[in-house]
């Protein structure tokens, strides 16, 4: 799932810059779809989904979204890939795009654009509860989770290093044991054994969903902090000498380092 660039007219406003002429490496081609304001040749540039999504519409830079500059960071690169991180967004309304790009035989082309796809009705949501004078302590923990789920890379990477023990003994506990998701608390507290209602405990202590595994990538358990349906963020701790998943515009859409075989990862 991805947004389209048609919603990006929504975002307010910001600074731009003028396209230059630089050769078409896998950065130049990231910038000018964050920040040129007219880019004319674009699709020649383009590849995969690009070319049918995107081929006419425009550009984040041309549809005047506040991209910073200053946030572009490359977090993935190899012979025949590279993944951008750019900051779009203003005042506390940050999102983290992700962009794509590909090597073939006419070069680095741009083949997709990805963001973590929370809708409209999430933010009103949050907004609403966030102006309430009071709320019951479930609504309050509902916050709390909404809050942190729609929070930049930077300020989870942040979390990360502020929680990294509680965290390290969440995985360990999962890690013991054969269940293959666990909720947070209260939901949790079903669980048939105590040392997963420990655990329920725990991930509600910090805001977080629940933890979960999946066969297929054996080695990695998932402290997931929230999301929508198929489309999620949190933190992955993988076994010693075990890879991480790949990062692909279809599932993993980020899945960047923090330390020792800890990863902030979104879903898609």
């Amino acid at each position: 799932m991805h947004y389209r660039l048609l919603l990006a007219t929504a975002l307010l406003p910001g600074s731009l810059i003028s396209q230059q002429a630089s050769p078409p490496n896998h950065r130049w081609i990231v910038e000018q779809f964050f920040f040129a304001d007219a880019w004319p040749a674009k699709a020649e540039y383009y590849v995969g989904e690009m070319t049918t999504y995107y081929a006419t519409a425009k550009t984040l830079g041309e549809a005047g979204a506040p991209a910073r500059r200053g946030s572009v960071r490359l977090v993935h690169v190899s012979d025949s890939q590279a993944v951008y991180t750019v900051q779009v967004g203003s005042g506390q309304r940050i999102e983290d795009w992700y962009a794509y790009v590909v090597r073939g035989p006419s070069g680095w082309r741009l083949t997709a654009v990805r963001t973590l796809a929370l809708p409209p009705l999430f933010f009103m949501a949050m907004d609403s509860l966030s102006m309430a004078q009071s709320l019951p302590d479930s609504m309050a923990e509902f916050l709390a989770n909404m809050r942190l789920t729609a929070s930049s890379d930077s300020a989870l990477s942040e979390f990360f290093r502020s929680h990294r023990p509680e965290l390290q003994r969440i995985a360990d506990g999962f890690s013991r044991e054969t269940a293959r998701s666990i909720s947070a608390a209260p939901a949790g507290l079903q669980a048939p054994t105590a040392s997963l209602q420990a655990l329920a405990r725990q991930l509600a202590l910090l805001h977080l969903r629940g933890a979960w595994r999946d066969p297929d990538i054996v080695g990695c358990v998932f402290v997931e902090i929230g999301g929508m349906i198929d489309n999620e963020v949190g933190f992955m701790r993988c076994a010693s000498g075990i890879a991480p998943p790949p990062i692909t515009p279809e599932r993993f859409i980020l899945v960047e380092p923090l330390a020792d075989g800890w990863y902030l990862y979104k879903t898609t």
